[in-house]
């Protein structure tokens, strides 16, 4: 692979330009998703440190900027997924299978035209302000290898503020076409290929962002496709037998083929067990993680919203673990998954509900164990006295969407259940049956009736007031 050089063929939707940025040879760790989570490789160039031939740039990288101001945006009203299992309803399938929503908007906004996501069944990655209006699977405008699936996703933008071709001011590129420069490999030409992954930062798993692809063509194909995860997440992969009629995507909407290998039909030497090595990005183990018991240590089995909330779907069970340290061990293993576990006599719960160990019950027989893994909630501290104020971001009047999840709770210790299960959690704010989960730092609040803003403070430490101040005029 000594001097091969990858173009890659990239495009703009309407009313958008591409906008590129270098990254030198000497920065050899560097990818394009450092520069920012809108930005995609147009070209990789091998030649840095090869020989008389090398050059200064290892990678182009660009990202698609809007020509012009972009409209307000609001979430659209969904009345659910439909599916179909027909070529007349899904004329791009593979498959026959698409599921399509009826969305609309409020007085005032309209449905912005699609953006099409190649290997995702979810519009997360656009924004909270995105839905998919159609889910088709494996998409004939979207094969990489094999065919993928395609959402298509729309918001609502503002009548009055023109286009609504596209909404982002800043997005990504698609990839049209993929060239490999190099005598001895070939490559196989992607139309719609999977476009790189934005850090989700609300998500225990996201796609993986691809840096190339290195096919070796000798008799049996053999594809190699560099991933890397954004900050805070690492590779998680594992194997597809080559009996499996399987491919990655059926894994799960964040899956991406790390190796495909032709060597599977027994008619060469060097056959292989795996005919492909899947990856995604999983959240990495946080460095203030802890443990924290729910209940007393010994009397207490885990439930989820309730003392009578069990649904077996909340949890795997692992016989024949006598010692308590190797029940969690086994959770840190199944990390961002484990949200805690239930250990008695032998027998370990390794709990994977979304949103957490809240509540317990006592039993008439000692001998089990409800802990709870994650941000222990110990450390959520009252910003400003925490009863009667609101959180918000840098100033008492900065409040977006975006910095928070919401999560119905019932109590303020249910919202702090969620907290402790988050991918990431800086803080909540609880009001009335409503719990918001905060992403970012929470550095200031806002007086509010019947509001609790906690903020998370590693060691549980007192934060300084935040409140406004009276200003300072200079002479």
């Amino acid at each position: 692979m000594d001097g091969a050089i990858c173009h890659y063929g990239l495009s703009c939707p309407r009313s958008f330009e591409l906008e590129c940025q270098e990254i030198g040879c000497k920065a050899s760790e560097r990818t394009c998703g450092d520069l920012g989570v809108n930005f995609r490789p147009a070209e990789w160039d091998g030649r840095c440190n090869d020989g008389p031939n090398d050059v200064a740039r290892r990678y182009e990288c660009c990202q698609c900027v809007a020509l012009q101001p972009v409209p307000a945006t609001h979430s659209p009203a969904s009345s659910g997924l439909s599916c179909q299992r027909t070529s007349d309803d899904c004329p791009t399938s593979l498959s026959a299978a698409c599921c399509k929503d009826e969305l609309s908007c409020p007085d005032g906004f309209e449905l912005s035209s699609s953006i099409s996501l190649c290997g995702a069944t979810a519009c997360d990655r656009l924004g909270s302000s995105y839905l998919p209006s159609e889910v088709i699977h494996m998409s004939q405008q979207c094969v990489d290898l094999y065919a993928q699936d395609q959402t298509l996703c729309k918001t609502c933008v503002e009548t009055s503020g023109g286009s609504t071709s596209q909404v982002p001011s800043v997005t990504l590129p698609a990839i049209i076409s993929t060239t490999l420069v190099d005598a001895a490999v070939a490559t196989t030409s992607q139309q719609g290929a999977t476009p790189t992954a934005a850090p989700a930062s609300n998500s225990d798993f996201v796609l993986p962002m691809r840096g190339g692809e290195f096919c070796i063509t000798d008799g049996y194909e053999i594809c190699e496709y560099p991933l890397e995860c954004p900050v805070d997440y690492s590779l998680q992969c594992q194997g597809l037998a080559c009996e499996a009629e399987q491919t990655c995507e059926d894994l799960g909407s964040h899956f991406a083929t790390q190796r495909w290998n032709g060597h599977c039909d027994g008619d060469w030497e060097e056959e292989v067990l795996e005919r492909f090595k899947c990856c995604r990005c999983a959240r990495s183990l946080p460095s203030d993680a802890g443990w924290e018991y729910i209940g007393s240590p010994g009397n207490a089995a885990c439930r989820g919203r309730n003392r009578t909330d069990n649904d077996p779907s909340y949890y795997t069970v692992h016989a024949g673990l006598t010692d308590l340290e190797a029940c969690k061990r086994l959770c840190i293993d199944q990390f961002p998954s484990c949200k805690g576990i239930e250990f008695s006599h032998g027998r370990c719960e390794i709990w994977t509900r979304p949103e957490g160990i809240f509540a317990w019950a006592e039993l008439n027989i000692s001998g089990f164990t409800c802990m709870r893994f994650g941000w222990p909630t110990r450390n959520l501290v009252p910003v400003d006295g925490g009863v009667g104020r609101a959180c918000r971001g840098d100033e008492s009047w900065d409040n977006s969407d975006d910095y928070y999840v919401v999560v119905p709770s019932q109590t303020i210790q249910e919202c702090q259940a969620a907290c402790a299960a988050a991918p990431s959690c800086n803080g909540i704010e609880f009001s009335m049956g409503r719990c918001e989960v905060w992403r970012r730092p929470i550095a200031a609040s806002l007086e509010l009736a019947n509001f609790t803003c906690q903020a998370y403070s590693p060691h549980g430490l007192s934060l300084p007031l935040f409140t406004e101040k009276e200003p300072i005029i200079l002479p």
